[in-house]
């Protein structure tokens, strides 16, 4: 169908034609959102578990982004993905993003999650973001 004659048609038609167009042309997926999380504070080496939606289904399809107060981020491939469930082991390329205490300790830090599944995801809710704490002796 030509633009012109889609015009003239009217809104109204106009517009539910273009938004058929669109969906059936192949856009990108949704964008995934996270909507809760099994452990608030994890340490590094701990397996975590995300559930929310718009994932990608397969193993190491799916990438999650801790971006550290400071902006410094880590991407992080899920052991294993479901379309709402996600689960990541901490890895320790986590600790040099930890803050630290006056006397050069690490200590706990909140880390805002982003999911790579197809496409970016927005930055999780600060509720929904874990303090991750370092490796536990």
């Amino acid at each position: 169908m030509n633009l012109r004659r889609l015009f003239v048609c009217g809104g109204a038609t106009a517009a539910l034609v273009l938004t058929g167009v669109g969906a059936a042309a192949g856009q990108d997926p949704a964008e995934p959102v996270i909507t809760g999380l099994s452990s608030a504070h994890p340490s590094v080496g701990q397996t975590i578990g995300i559930r929310g939606r718009q994932f990608r289904r397969g193993v190491r399809r799916n990438t999650l982004v801790f971006r550290s107060p400071s902006g410094r981020s880590v991407f992080v491939k899920a052991d294993t993905a479901t379309t709402t469930r996600l689960t990541v082991t901490l890895p320790p390329t986590l600790e040099p993003l930890l803050a630290r205490n006056a006397d050069g300790s690490l200590k706990p830090t909140k880390f805002r999650l982003r999911v790579l599944a197809g496409r970016f995801g927005g930055l999780s809710l600060p509720r929904l973001s874990p303090v991750v704490g370092p490796t536990q002796p």
